[in-house]
């Protein structure tokens, strides 16, 4: 089972076209999965002999004690979509007389709904990079932010972007997007001025493509943007356990809805599949939708 394993994931990376960090996602979820029925099974399991009820032992396994700890729902969902595309792409291709990963029922995930700044939080989180010692750090910490909140990128497509997907005079950013898209977006003014003067303390630093890089010179890692984030945070006297890079992308979203902007022109700029998953900020208008329907008058006479 670990080499059509292996066979899925080099498709999913070379035909498919996923990014590193969901194929990485893929390869853990899977290596967990056959670590586990392999364990109980016995080794040289091959794929036709799972079942669903295997799949199921799995999914009530992390449910129930996990590795560290219990997963949550939408983590044991997460780990079914793996199982599933790896099972699909071997019955697809023949290798399956059944897919025992159809009859299995995912967990119910109840989405809460985003964390996200308020525009004086925002702008404490911005002033909190200048508390680094380092100008160079400072500089950069402060376009990297004003990047996230600028575009609502995910952190995997920020890291990834390089020195030539920046087009500052432009005033746009080349992304490669989850799902294997490339997106060419537009860059405000304000998060241009920042970039500007990171890139003037980059130059001479280092040969590394990447747009974002360390004091060494090297591409970040989704580790360090989350440390720069919560430490940032931290010098902004913040809650920096409510605050991750994915909460700068909530943000993003939310403050365009607030300032008018249409579903359709935020799940563009989201890079969402779905306008319902751009609906999810809708809550953010509870006291604007209030005061709209607040205003239409029933009086008769």
């Amino acid at each position: 089972m670990r080499k059509a394993a292996g066979r899925f994931i080099t498709y999913i990376r070379s035909d498919r076209g996923m990014s590193l960090e969901t194929v990485e996602s893929y390869r853990d979820d899977l290596r967990k999965f056959i670590e586990f029925v392999e364990g109980r099974r016995g080794k040289g399991l091959l794929p036709g002999d799972v079942s669903s009820e295997m799949i199921q032992e799995y999914l009530d396994f992390l449910a129930g004690t996990g590795y560290r700890k219990r997963n949550a729902a939408s983590s044991r969902a997460k780990r079914l979509v793996s199982i599933r595309s790896f099972f699909r792409y071997l019955y697809r291709e023949g290798h399956l007389g059944k897919n025992p990963a159809e009859p299995v029922k995912g967990p119910k995930v109840t989405y809460s709904e985003p964390r996200y700044l308020q525009p004086t939080e925002y702008c404490a989180l911005l002033r909190g990079a200048a508390g680094h010692a380092n100008p160079f750090i400072v500089c950069r910490d402060q376009a990297l932010l004003a990047t996230f909140l600028g575009t609502g990128a995910r952190v995997g497509e920020l890291i990834r972007a390089d020195v030539q997907d920046l087009d500052l005079r432009a005033k746009r950013i080349r992304l490669r997007r989850k799902g294997g898209d490339v997106q060419t977006l537009p860059l405000g003014d304000e998060v241009v001025g920042y970039l500007k003067a990171y890139m003037k303390r980059r130059r001479p630093r280092t040969h590394c493509r990447a747009a974002f890089i360390s004091i060494r010179g090297r591409r970040l890692t989704q580790q360090s943007v989350g440390d720069v984030v919560r430490r940032c945070a931290s010098h902004a006297r913040l809650p920096k356990t409510r605050i991750s890079p994915h909460t700068l992308r909530h943000t993003f979203a939310t403050t365009l809805l607030a300032n008018g902007e249409n579903l359709q022109t935020i799940r563009v700029l989201m890079n969402h599949k779905s306008l319902s998953t751009t609906a999810r900020y809708l809550h953010t208008q509870d006291e604007q939708l209030t005061a709209a329907v607040n205003g239409i008058s029933l009086k008769v006479g």
